[in-house]
């Protein structure tokens, strides 16, 4: 059969504002846009701050490192909803979601 994850919400941010906000995010994504590549776009955002903060200086441009920063729960939480959508989630996207 087809792989099913099933984990706990116990957040109320999450409940109250990052789910609602990233399905409205999620219906306007094209379904060309697989759940890996949104994996790997977070973990890439991520990268980048750490980059940046080794190259300058994180007291320089803290907002946009704070900025950058969220965009990882986003990507993180877009990626378990588009596979959803998608119909495409599987044991090697759930392993690529908890490692990056």
């Amino acid at each position: 059969g087809k792989y099913v994850y099933h984990g706990a919400v116990n957040s109320p941010f999450y409940t109250l504002y990052l789910s609602p906000f990233c399905d409205r995010v999620c219906e306007r994504l094209p379904v060309w846009v697989h759940p890996d590549f949104l994996t790997l776009a977070g973990a890439g955002a991520v990268a980048l701050s750490h980059w940046i903060v080794a190259s300058t200086g994180a007291s320089t441009v803290g907002c946009l490192l704070g900025l950058i920063y969220l965009v990882y729960p986003l990507f993180d939480n877009l990626d378990g909803k588009q596979a959803r959508r998608l119909k495409c989630g599987s044991v090697a996207g759930e392993f690529l979601d908890h490692i990056v």
